[in-house]
């Protein structure tokens, strides 16, 4: 497995930031892994505002929608009460992963906060562990968000010992998905038994 870099959203959560740091509350337009709060987790009835602004949010503030960021920048009103997702707003910081791949374990050191987390899936593919991790650090509004996976072999075990060295195979057909877990050939070679664990993936 080799470094993953997500260089697009990288750029984008730079110009977030940079808006952060003059003062703006940043909202995406939708949830887009940016980290960011969305539109619909403001939990406010949102109607159409009048110029200057896009959106009235409640009677909390106003949302007007910045085409360089691709996101909304919200105006509070004085005096009334933020929405619980805005009262615990975080600045955004980009950070690097580092993923044991034999272990399935991601830490992320970002300053003195450090994160761990346990049962990740690398056989889903660099992308797809990132975006999982995102939308994590954004559930618990960590205020960090991942752009580089690095991969590290601790050494624990040689690709030979493993069952399937490079990934584990799966089966996906329109409605389930299903993880090898293990298989048994007779004397002759032919497939005799194959284990699997599985899910429906629609109804």
């Amino acid at each position: 497995m080799n470094v993953y870099e997500d260089k697009y959203l990288r750029e984008k959560v730079n110009r977030i930031i940079a808006r952060q740091k003059e003062g703006k509350i940043v909202i995406a337009a939708y949830k887009d892994g940016s980290g960011l709060p969305a539109r619909e987790d403001l939990g406010q009835e949102l109607t159409r505002a009048a110029y200057p602004y896009d959106y009235a949010v409640g009677k909390a503030g106003f949302l007007n929608y910045d085409s360089e960021l691709g996101a909304y920048l919200f105006t509070a009103k004085v005096g009334e009460k933020l929405p619980p997702v805005l009262a615990s707003y975080r600045p955004l910081v980009l950070a690097e992963a580092n993923l044991d791949v034999q272990d399935r374990r991601i830490n992320i050191q970002c300053g003195e906060a450090s994160v761990t987390f346990t049962g990740v899936q690398p056989w889903k593919g660099p992308y797809e562990v990132l975006r999982e991790v995102n939308e994590e650090l954004a559930r618990i509004n960590a205020g960090i968000v991942i752009w580089k996976i690095i991969p590290k072999d601790n050494g624990k075990a040689k690709p030979g010992n493993r069952l399937f060295p490079e990934a584990i195979p799966k089966l996906r057909n329109g409605q389930a998905m299903a993880h090898a877990t293990g298989y048994a050939y007779d004397s002759d070679h032919f497939l005799a038994y194959i284990g699997l664990v599985g899910y429906k993936t629609s109804l």
